[in-house]
């Protein structure tokens, strides 16, 4: 019997049921043969559990990382917590050198000379001119105080020193391609909170109810599909799926897993959860004892990895395993630059804002007048 419909199926609390499990209570099959698994705990007031005859190991299949944008190129570089550590640095010192220049004019009376120092605007050019290793004059000119020569100095050399790093690793970024993060273990996938999904609920009856909170939160994310809508996500890459690998390294494969999918999937490292492979039979079955001998005389003679490697010869049975090839160098093209020329255009429309503000204010102060 093949009861495609309802697959594993549902027992009953009155004793009857459908699928696999449902036509085994019901005494209409002996046995029932597909991917059960000993650890699942389902139905074992209604079924005895025969020996292992082989391992199975469930996979992920996730989507492919995506190749990053070119705009963010020119802020990989560094970290968020060392941009951000640059930003406060960079306040820091503007407002380091501009209350020396205010309390040296102030008490010492060299306004004549701080006089470019004076202003909180022009501090802050300067600093972001020593980032990016424009030339400074101001803090050599004649009667600069020696204080702020000083701190000028040593900012040449930490702004080079931050330069230079920032030049290196912009330079790895444009050669090799970065991409997005990828989902390769149960941890990934649980933080990406991407919803996975197969054909029947019980591809995740061996992660519900561990108590692991990573494990049940991938089992809350799980979905029951059909086979079209499988087909569908697939090839929109949105959704993670499973496959199975067998002992002897064969694949089982549903339809929507395939070389055109796998294009845009990759197999997790980490498998979901791996269990012995069994087969069930009704409660107190006299049949289990010869069922288990049989059983164990196959898998000691080797047969039953023969028939899986048999099969899989037969149905082209592969695993399709396409993941990110470690990506080697790149020629640069246009998308490498995005990031530079959207610094610049950012740039231009916020000058161009504030110069269109400062003729607004401007016209308005002369009216009050």
């Amino acid at each position: 019997m093949d009861d495609k419909q309802e697959l594993w199926g549902t027992i009953y609390d009155n004793g009857s049921g459908k699928g696999i499990f449902g036509n085994i209570v019901e005494e209409k099959a002996t046995f029932g043969f597909a991917a059960v698994y000993s650890s699942w705990y389902y139905g074992y007031q209604w079924l005895d559990f025969s020996v292992s005859y082989v391992q199975s190991a469930t996979l992920g299949v996730t989507p492919k990382p995506v190749l990053l944008s070119g705009w963010i190129l020119p802020f990989l570089p560094f970290s968020i917590k060392l941009w951000i550590l640059v930003v406060v640095t960079l306040i820091v010192v503007t407002s380091s050198i501009f209350v020396i220049a205010t309390i040296k004019s102030k008490y010492l009376g060299d306004s004549h000379v701080l006089g470019s120092y004076l202003r909180f605007s022009s501090c802050a050019l300067r600093v972001v001119g020593m980032l990016v290793l424009q030339a400074h004059v101001g803090g050599s000119e004649q009667g600069t105080p020696t204080l702020l020569r000083l701190l000028v100095t040593t900012l040449h050399f930490m702004f080079h020193t931050v330069a230079y790093i920032y030049t290196g690793g912009l330079a790895a970024v444009l050669t090799v391609p970065w991409y997005g993060p990828s989902i390769t273990t149960l941890v990934e996938l649980a933080a990406s909170n991407i919803p996975w999904a197969a054909t029947d609920d019980a591809f995740v009856w061996s992660l519900m109810d561990t108590g692991n909170p990573v494990l049940d939160k991938i089992a809350r994310n799980f979905r029951v599909l059909k086979e079209d809508d499988l087909i569908i996500s697939a090839e929109e890459a949105k959704l993670g799926f499973v496959m199975e690998r067998l002992s002897g390294g064969s694949c089982s494969l549903g339809p929507h897993l395939n070389r055109k999918t796998m294009e845009k999937l990759q197999v997790m490292k980490e498998p979901l959860y791996w269990a012995h492979v069994i087969m069930v039979t009704r409660k107190s079955s006299p049949f289990i004892r010869s069922l288990n001998y049989i059983i164990q005389s196959l898998r000691e003679s080797g047969i039953i990895l023969f028939w899986e490697h048999d099969v899989a010869r037969r149905y082209h049975s592969e695993c399709l395993e396409d993941s990110v090839r470690s990506a080697g160098p790149s020629k640069l093209s246009t998308s490498n630059v995005q990031g530079a020329f959207f610094i610049l255009y950012t740039g231009l429309l916020l000058s161009i804002v504030i110069f269109i503000f400062e003729i607004v204010v401007k016209k308005f102060k002369k009216r009050g007048r």
